[in-house]
This record gives structure tokens, C-alpha cells and sequence, in this order.
């Protein structure tokens, strides 16, 4: 207690000191204390569900869903699994209510719950039987709809709630902590009902479901494994054309919802990581300094007999409180961080992205300010607590050898600054040269004034084929007609929103593929008017028209990828090609164009191979309308619902989107990352700014006098200036020289989340290396300046 009151009373006594060192720790242990709820949240803690490390998903090969057969198949023979289960997006529309609302619905068997662990608060989850044919007009309400829509009504479960125009009987209400969520397969739900599973008139080779599973006590990971490959072996000789060399994966439901997020936190981590280590190393600075005004103190504690090894440790109780006041400053700091971080950031990560500072939190914040105490004070308190006595006595700058050693220990911290803040900055450099490249990416299709409609039509009241097509027909219609508008067309789903599909073909007149290595392709249906709103190319053949109702021949187009991989050098206009296997019972489509590629994956990926076909014989209950537009958006946005609103008053109104937007999406976690990095990097490069001035200041109040005999012998400003510079400027090429090897060994971390640029990119490390040794350089200008314009009389009578 003794040497923390005397702590508080040194600290107390250099209030300019306390609170510049307490600012730059705050910083640094905020920082990370901000970025590691997050890592916590999302890597660390335990998914909320029971017994969440035996959850598992199962994929048909790498990342393909599963088909409806093979999953009926794998829940019969199973014998390592205590309950399996599938999920899927739908929708529903919500009617009889002030406003119709789409609801985001999960679609999943009877199980679902079940192997989640998840218990309702009101009534029940979904039955056996439930999930059949006849009984599913049942629902399960998220706590959030429950409470929108319903008011939380306690007496809702046995109710009644008109959905797609058919009533459905709502048997329960979910907790409002349940929001399952799969990264990149399924976002969180409002409702749930069940998914109609049967053997007829289902194809082996068509994979569409998501299948969730929980292990039995005991089974292994790995034994779940070679139980599921060998009921897929089987499988495979039972229909060899449709499963011959396709595997089944089994995966930890942690790890698939965690997904890429694990290497972008990680990188947030150690770039943290390094803004922390420079804070200590310019507090380290500061300590330094301030060591040389306490010398005469420890020399006497020292002929007074204190060992030592009690003087080390008073030094560092110091160091650790001062560490401890930066530590909780920089949990407010956090506390404001995490909140940002949870608005701003991707929406998409695994719990949420964080609840706040908790226990675990506090005790990681706790134990990095305490370890910080030590990292950036034991140095200065050794070099203390080493003085020699008799030396000291006679020279009141505590002898050559401690002013040696203080030379050297704080070249050390800022060549040490200089290579953290060179490896930071090279890895945002490369982030910004990557986004800029992804940037530029053309996608194939147009994005300026092209505005987006999603519109779904209740799945009872449009159930037959020709009212789904009337309707959009004349919504087409309707929109086409506004004030404005030069084209408009429909697409199932818009580039860059969807995941890739996995639908195998046959086409007419090439030899079969190899068992196992069927290509797949991308269908995405289309209405006449698409491409010419998109701007999309026409290669070869014609567009779709009118000619392609539901009674003519069935066409397709392919895109330029298709046509260059499966006929390089022949026309492929007239060719037929079927989805699924040659075996299965589906019709032939003849090829009557080719359009140009869209990076339908996303910017960052090559086009895939992709076929369209005409809405009219191929309708769906959903289409995105796409509009090419000028004007005022407010008006058109209005003007469009108007219209669909006419068609019919139970349609929902859902949001009209430009096409950019979407665009932005897609690479908004690209573009996350790069800020975060970015802001990281800077800051490291002004705290580094800060302690190359400090170290230089010191260095030069050190050698006033010797400036000062200098000048008097007929030194010129210049020579001074050139004195002073010429140290740091060694320093700075020596930490960007560690700064630079530092980044050649760590910037391959950043390999998968880099496009058109290498690690190794030679104009960012350039770029970098210019402006750590400008911003080096001005650094040590403003002291190096400072000390060429000093008075000879006035250094000389310096002490």
C-alpha cells in the first residue's frame, strides 16, 4: 500500500506526464479491448444453443446443399446422429392487417427445434407430422414479430393469422435471444413454419436444402464422418449417374458460422495488437525521460540502503497504476467502440457482434493494462534502479554508462515504432490498393439509374402458373408506362444477392461427363425486357421475346463463359441442353443466344457458368423488377408502388433500391475491413509521429550544451540541424528496413482478402515507405529546428 499511495503522489506531482501517458495507453488498450468483445462474440464464445460443440451441418461435397432424397436417405440409415433436420429462406405475406408485410420465414422440418435445444416462451415448436403435406398451416413467431405485429399479446398462441391469403394456426412464440443465423446460407427469421419433405417427383441430383444435425453422446467428429461417407458410398452405387463421386462433409455448426470472419478478426487482433506495443513504447519514452529528473531521488533512496529490487518494484507499482487509470479510460472507449462497431459493421456475423463489455471483457482489458504496466515500464525501472552510487554522486546525469544505456534503449523504441507502424500501414496499403482494383471491376451489367423491386406473390392466392405470369405481366407493363422510365425488366434473383446454385445438365450431343465431375451451372429466370434494361450483351442469337410463352418451344440462353467452355469452336445456337441427368425425366431447352458474363458471385470472383430462361415457361411466385430510370427517386419509388399497389392492395410495398446499392453491398465487408485497418494504421503512424519527436526532443535537450560549444566554435544552423537529423534519419531507415522484412513475413496473412494485388505489392511498400520517412522526417524537423536556432550564451549556462 505504501508504494501505491507513493505512486499516486509521484503521479499527482507530474500531471502533464500522467495525462499525456494515460491518453496514448487509453487508446491502446480501447482498441483492443473494442476489437476483442467482438473476437469474443464471435470466435470464443459458445453458440446459445444446448450443447452447441455437438451441433453439425451437413453439405453434399464442398458447400453444396443437400437434395431432398439423399437427406430422407441419410436420416434413415443414420446411426451417429441423435435427431437431424433441415432449414431454407422463404416468405410470407402477412395480410389482414393495417399494412400487408413480408415476412422473412424460415422453412424447416419437425425437428429443427429440437436439435437446436431451443425452447419456445409461449405454447410449442413444430410436431411430428407437421411438416406433411396437408398439416403444415401451422407457425412458430420470433419474439421480434411477436411484439411488432401482435403487441405481445400473452393469448396469441391458438390464434389465427392470414398468411399468402390462407389461415395459419400460430402454436408458439421463440425467446428474444433466438436469431439463427448461418453467414452467407440463411439470415435471421421472423417466422418459422414447416418445409414439406417427399419422395415424389423429386430428383437425386437436385441440392437445395441445408441440413443441420446434432451427434450422440460419444460420436466423434470424425466418426460422424465415415459414418455419413459410408452411407454415401452406398448411395453412390445405388444411382451412380446422380451421386457417383459425390462426397457428404460434415461440419461444425461454430466453425460454418464463423466462416471467413475468423482471418479478418484475427488481422483486427494483431493490427490492434500493434497500435498497443507503440503506445508502450512511447510511454517507455516518456518514462525514460522522466527517469533522468529522478536520478538524484534514487541515488539517495539508493545511500539510504533500499535494495534494488525494491526499487523496481516501486517503479513499476507506478508504471502498472498509470496503466491501470489508461486501462479503464480506454474501457469507456471501448464500451463507445463496440457500439459503433455493432452498427456500422457487417450484419452478418455470428452473435450479433458483440453484447457489450462482459466478464470476459473486463478480465482480458484487466490483464492487458497490467501487463502494458510491466512491457513499458520495467525497462526504465531497471535502468533506475541499476545507478551506480559513487558515480552518480559525482555526476549528476547518473554517469556514462546510464546515459549510454538510455541512448541505446530509446533508439531501440523508436526504430521499434517506426517497423510497427511500416507493417501496419503496408497491410492497409494493400487493403486500399485491393478495394481499389475491386472497385474498378466491371460487372457486366449496368448500375446507374437501375432501380431494384423485389416482389413475391402469396403462394395460395397466385398458386397456379398463369395468374403468377398475368400479374407481373402487367406490372411489367404498369412500370414500363411511368413517366421516366426507358426500360424495365424481371430476374428471380439480382446479381451479387444470391449463393451459387448447384444444378447439374445434360447437353444434347457431347459425351457424358464423368461420374462425379458433372459440371453445375447457375438458371436464373428472366422476363424479355432484362437484358436490354441492364445493359447486358447480346453475343450471339436473339433475346427472349414474345415468341416464348408457355405453350412454345422451351429456349435458353447461355452465357459467354457456357458457350466458350462447352462449344470453343462451334455455334452453339440450336443446341439442346437439359437440367439434371440424361436419365432424369426433364424437358430439353434449345439454345437460342448467348449474352454477355455477370459476376454473379461477386465482384471478387470469375464468372460462373450461367444459363436464363424465360419467366413464361418457367414461372416463379417471386421476381425482382429492375427499372432504368431518370428523375427524381422519391417520386419513382412512389410511383412504382402506386402501380403494384393497384395490381393488387394485399401485395406487400417492400422497398425500391438502386442497383448501386446492391453493388455496394457485396463489398461492404471488403471496404469494412479496409477502414478498420486503415484508422488502425494511422493512428499507429501518429502515435509513432509523437514518440520519434519525443525521443528527438529529449535527445536534444540532452545536448544543448554540446550544441552550444558547437555554435560557439563556429557551428552554423545548418550544422546543427544536420547533426540532429542525420541520428533519426538512421533510426528511421533502420525500423523501416525491420518494418519492411516485418511485412514481407506477416502480409501473406492478408492473401485471401486481397484482389489484383499481391503481399508483396511494390507500390504500396513504396508508397508506405515515402510516407514513414516524410512523416519520420518532420517528426524530427520540429526539434532539430528548434535546437539549430538556440542561443551559444544561453546553451552554454544549460544544466
Amino acid at each position: 500500500m505504501n508504494d501505491l499511495r507513493f505512486a499516486i503522489r509521484q503521479l499527482l506531482k507530474n500531471p502533464g506526464f500522467t495525462i499525456v501517458a494515460v491518453l496514448t495507453l487509453a487508446l491502446g488498450i480501447g482498441a483492443n479491448t473494442a476489437i476483442f468483445s467482438v473476437v469474443n462474440a464471435v470466435l470464443l464464445r459458445p453458440l446459445p444453443y444446448k450443447d452447441s460443440s455437438q451441433l453439425v451441418m451437413i453439405w453434399q461435397g464442398r458447400g453444396t446443399p443437400v437434395s431432398p432424397l439423399n437427406f430422407l436417405d441419410y436420416e434413415k440409415q443414420n446411426r451417429v446422429f441423435e435427431q437431424m433436420a433441415t432449414f431454407n429462406a422463404g416468405s410470407l405475406t402477412l395480410t389482414e392487417i393495417a399494412e400487408p408485410e413480408r415476412i422473412r420465414t424460415g422453412l424447416v422440418t419437425a425437428d429443427f427445434f429440437e436439435v437446436l435445444g431451443v425452447r419456445p416462451i409461449l405454447g410449442r415448436t413444430f410436431s411430428s407430422g407437421e411438416d406433411q403435406e396437408g398439416q403444415n398451416n401451422v407457425v412458430v413467431l420470433s419474439h421480434g414479430l411477436w411484439q411488432r405485429q401482435f403487441g405481445s399479446n400473452p393469448k396469441i398462441v391458438g390464434q389465427t393469422v392470414v398468411l399468402d391469403k390462407k389461415p395459419h394456426l400460430v402454436i408458439g412464440v421463440l425467446p428474444s435471444d433466438f436469431a439463427f443465423s448461418v453467414p452467407g446460407v440463411f439470415k435471421p427469421a421472423d417466422m418459422w413454419a414447416p418445409a414439406v419433405l417427399s419422395r415424389d417427383n423429386a430428383q437425386r441430383g437436385n441440392f437445395y436444402l441445408h441440413v443441420i444435425a446434432r451427434l450422440k453422446a460419444g460420436v466423434t467428429m470424425q466418426q460422424a464422418q465415415s459414418a455419413l461417407n459410408l452411407i454415401t458410398q452406398q448411395l453412390a452405387q445405388e444411382y451412380p449417374q446422380a451421386l457417383s463421386g459425390v462426397g457428404a462433409r460434415v461440419v461444425p455448426l461454430h466453425e460454418q458460422m464463423v466462416g471467413n470472419a475468423r482471418t479478418g478478426l484475427l488481422i483486427m487482433l494483431g493490427a490492434v495488437g500493434f497500435v498497443l506495443l507503440i503506445a508502450c513504447a512511447n510511454v517507455a519514452n516518456l518514462q525514460l525521460a522522466r527517469a533522468s529528473a529522478r536520478q538524484k531521488e534514487m541515488v539517495i533512496r539508493a545511500a539510504l540502503g533500499a535494495s534494488p529490487k525494491r526499487m523496481v518494484r516501486q517503479l513499476l507499482t507506478e508504471s502498472v497504476f498509470l496503466a491501470l487509470l489508461g486501462g479503464a479510460l480506454g474501457m469507456l472507449l471501448a464500451e463507445g467502440g463496440t457500439g459503433l462497431l455493432s452498427k456500422l459493421g457487417p450484419a452478418n456475423l455470428p452473435g450479433g457482434t458483440t453484447d457489450g463489455i462482459s466478464w470476459v471483457v473486463f478480465a482480458f482489458c484487466l490483464g492487458v493494462s497490467v501487463c502494458t504496466g510491466i512491457l513499458f515500464g520495467l525497462a526504465p525501472a531497471l535502468q533506475l534502479s541499476s545507478i551506480q552510487l559513487n558515480e552518480s554522486l559525482q555526476d549528476r546525469s547518473g554517469g556514462p554508462a546510464a546515459r549510454m544505456d538510455g541512448r541505446r534503449l530509446r533508439s531501440v523504441l523508436m526504430v521499434s515504432e517506426v517497423a510497427l507502424s511500416m507493417i501496419l500501414l503496408i497491410g492497409a496499403g494493400l487493403l486500399i490498393r485491393s478495394f481499389v482494383q475491386l472497385d474498378e471491376v466491371k460487372p457486366g451489367f449496368a448500375t446507374k439509374d437501375v432501380w431494384t423491386v423485389p416482389l413475391e406473390l402469396p403462394r395460395f392466392s397466385y398458386a397456379e402458373a398463369p395468374r403468377q405470369a398475368a400479374l407481373y405481366q402487367q406490372a411489367l407493363e404498369r412500370v414500363g408506362n411511368l413517366p421516366g422510365v426507358d426500360a424495365v425488366g424481371g430476374i428471380d434473383d439480382l446479381p451479387l444477392t444470391s449463393d451459387r446454385d448447384a444444378n447439374r445438365f445434360t447437353i444434347e450431343g457431347l459425351p457424358p461427363f464423368d461420374p462425379g465431375q458433372s459440371p453445375v451451372t447457375q438458371i436464373r429466370t428472366v422476363t424479355p425486357g432484362y437484358f436490354r434494361t441492364m445493359n447486358i450483351p447480346m453475343i450471339k442469337g436473339r433475346p427472349f421475346d414474345g415468341r416464348d410463352t408457355s405453350s412454345a418451344l422451351p429456349v435458353l440462353l447461355i452465357n459467354q463463359s457456357f458457350a466458350q467452355r462447352f462449344f470453343p469452336r462451334e455455334d452453339p445456337i440450336g443446341r439442346r441442353v437439359k437440367f439434371g441427368l440424361l436419365s432424369e425425366p426433364s424437358q430439353w431447352l434449345t439454345i437460342v443466344g448467348t449474352v454477355g458474363d455477370v459476376r454473379d458471385l461477386g465482384l471478387d470472383a470469375n464468372a460462373d457458368l450461367e444459363v436464363y430462361v424465360p419467366y413464361e415457361q418457367s414461372p416463379l411466385p417471386y421476381l425482382n423488377l429492375v427499372v432504368r430510370a431518370k428523375g427524381n427517386p422519391t417520386s419513382l419509388a412512389a410511383a412504382v408502388r402506386d402501380e403494384i399497389h393497384g395490381l393488387d392492395k394485399d401485395l406487400p410495398l417492400l422497398s425500391v433500391r438502386p442497383m448501386e446499392a446492391v453493388l455496394a453491398a457485396s463489398i461492404f465487408e471488403r471496404q469494412f475491413e479496409m477502414i478498420l485497418l486503415s484508422v488502425f494504421a494511422s493512428l499507429a503512424l501518429l502515435l509513432a509521429a509523437v514518440g520519434i519527436y519525443g525521443v528527438i526532443s529529449y535527445s536534444v535537450s540532452q545536448q544543448t550544451r554540446q550544441i552550444g560549444i558547437r555554435m560557439a566554435l563556429g557551428a552554423q544552423p545548418a550544422d546543427v540541424l544536420k547533426l540532429v537529423l542525420q541520428s533519426a534519419i538512421w533510426q528511421t531507415l533502420l525500423g523501416a528496413a525491420v518494418g519492411l522484412a516485418g511485412a514481407l513475413a506477416l502480409t501473406h496473412v492478408l492473401k485471401s482478402q486481397l484482389y489484383g494485388v499481391g503481399p508483396a505489392d511494390p507500390a504500396t511498400i513504396g508508397g508506405v515507405a515515402l510516407l514513414v520517412f516524410a512523416v519520420a522526417l518532420f517528426a524530427s524537423w520540429l526539434p532539430a529546428h528548434r535546437a539549430a536556432r538556440v542561443d551559444p550564451m544561453e546553451a552554454l549556462r544549460y544544466e
